[in-house]
C-alpha cells in the first residue's frame, strides 16, 4: 500500500470505529426467558466501568427455614426410614410453597438446566442472569449458578452446621474456577434464616481458617438475631447488603430458634462502610416475606398479583441495585429503594434513609415484557 492510502485508511478509521462501537452501545440485548424477556440498562449516573472480558460470576443461592406442614407424600416417603422427622422434612422441599423458590436437593448443587423436581429454581436463575446481562460492565461476563440446601430446622445449631457444610463445599468447588487471567466474583443471596446460614460461614472460616472471601453476600427478609448479627463484620464479606420490607412480619417475629425476645429487620454496627442496609417499597407496596423470594404461583397464596414486579419475586432485580450502589459509591449505607414499574420500564430510585431531603438517584431496567408461558404461573 503507497503511502497516500496508508494516510486515507488511517485518517478513516477511527469514524469506522466509532460508528461500530456505537452500534454495539445501541444494539438491543434481546432474551428467551419462561416468563419475561430483558433488554438494555440506563443509568441515569455516571458511565459504567471499563468492560472486562474475563469476570466470571459465581452466584449461590440459600433457601430459608423449612416448616413442617401435613404432606402424605412425605408421610409416605418418612414411615419407612429410621429418621422420620429429618426424612419427612426433606420431603417437604419440594412442596406447595417451597416449590416456587430456588431450591434443589441438599447440599451445594449446580443448577442443571434439566432439572426436573418441578421447581422453579432454573426460570428464576436464567430471569436473574438476564438482568446482569442487562448492565453494560457484564456483557461479556460469565455465570454459573448453584443452590445449596440445608434442613431447614429452626434451631440456631441445625443453620450453624449448614454454614459449616457451605464453606467446606465452597472451599472445594471454588478450586474448578483457579483460571489464570479472569476474575472470580463469588456472591451469596439468601433468604430468611438462610441468611444466618451464610453468616455461619464467618464462624467456619475462623475455625477452618481456608482464606475464602465472598465478595457479595445479599440477605432477603433474614431474622436478624444476636447469635450471627456480629458475623455481618467479619473480613470475608466484602459488601453486605441487607434488604428488608416493613411489610414483612416474618423477619421480626422468631421467638423460637433464638434467645432474644424477637427477631429484628436491621444489624447494629459501627463501621458502615461495607453494609448496605435497603428498606424495599414495590410500587405502592410493601412487599411481604414471601414476595422477595418466591415467584408467584398458584401454590404462592400469598403473592400479590397487583404487585408492580408480578410474577418474579424482588431478588431477580438486585444485580441492578448492587452494581449502581458500587458503580456510583453511593455515600450513605442506610437506603430507602423504590421499585416501581412504568410501562416498560423497571425503575430503581434510591436515597438517604434519614434525609428525605437528599438528591435522589436512579437506575433503570428498560424495554422488556412480561408474558404467560405455564398454567401455574398466576396472571400478572
Amino acid at each position: 500500500m503507497n503511502k497516500i492510502g496508508r494516510i486515507l485508511l488511517i485518517s478513516v478509521l477511527p469514524f469506522f470505529v466509532v460508528v461500530l462501537v456505537k452500534m454495539i452501545a445501541t444494539q438491543d440485548c434481546s432474551v428467551v426467558s419462561e416468563v419475561c424477556s430483558f433488554a438494555k440498562v440506563k443509568k441515569d449516573a455516571v458511565s459504567p466501568k471499563e468492560i472486562s472480558p474475563k469476570k466470571h460470576v459465581v452466584s449461590v443461592f440459600v433457601h430459608g427455614a423449612i416448616l413442617p406442614y401435613p404432606s402424605w407424600n412425605a408421610l409416605k416417603q418418612a414411615l419407612s426410614k429410621k429418621d422420620f422427622f429429618s426424612t419427612y422434612q426433606k420431603n417437604l422441599r419440594f412442596g406447595l410453597i417451597y416449590k416456587c423458590q430456588m431450591i434443589s436437593d441438599l447440599g451445594l448443587r449446580k443448577v442443571d438446566p434439566q432439572e426436573t423436581n418441578g421447581c422453579r429454581t432454573v426460570l428464576l436463575a436464567d430471569a436473574y442472569k438476564k438482568v446482569y446481562q442487562g448492565l453494560e460492565q457484564h456483557k461479556n461476563t460469565t455465570f454459573s449458578f448453584y443452590t445449596f440446601g440445608w434442613d431447614g430446622v429452626m434451631t440456631s445449631k441445625s443453620r450453624k452446621q449448614a454454614g459449616f457444610d457451605l464453606y467446606k463445599a465452597l472451599v472445594e468447588e471454588l478450586k474448578k474456577f483457579e483460571m489464570p487471567d479472569t476474575q472470580i466474583v463469588l456472591e451469596v443471596l439468601a433468604h430468611s434464616h438462610g441468611g444466618n446460614v451464610c453468616l455461619n460461614l464467618a464462624t467456619a472460616e475462623q475455625e477452618l481458617k481456608k482464606n475464602l472471601i465472598v465478595d457479595r453476600l445479599m440477605l432477603f427478609g433474614t431474622p436478624v438475631v444476636s447469635e450471627t448479627s456480629p458475623l455481618v463484620e467479619a473480613g470475608m464479606f466484602k459488601k453486605v447488603y441487607n434488604f428488608y420490607s416493613t411489610g414483612d412480619v416474618i423477619q421480626v417475629c422468631d421467638i423460637i430458634s433464638s434467645k432474644d425476645f424477637h427477631s429484628k429487620r436491621c444489624f447494629e454496627v459501627k463501621d458502615t462502610s461495607k453494609l448496605y442496609q435497603l428498606k424495599v417499597v414495590v410500587g405502592n407496596h410493601n412487599p411481604l416475606h414471601n414476595e422477595l423470594w418466591f415467584l408467584n404461583e398458584r401454590d404462592n397464596l400469598l403473592f400479590r398479583n397487583n404487585l408492580a414486579i408480578t410474577p418474579l419475586p424482588f431478588f431477580v432485580f438486585t444485580p441492578l441495585i448492587t452494581h449502581f450502589i458500587e458503580d456510583n459509591n453511593v455515600p450513605y449505607s442506610d437506603i430507602a429503594l423504590r421499585v416501581s414499574k412504568d410501562n416498560a420500564d423497571v425503575k430503581c430510585t434510591l436515597h438517604d434513609l434519614h434525609d428525605k431531603k437528599a438528591q435522589k438517584q436512579v437506575c433503570m431496567l428498560s424495554e422488556y415484557e412480561w408474558f404467560k408461558t405455564d398454567s401455574t404461573v398466576k396472571a400478572a
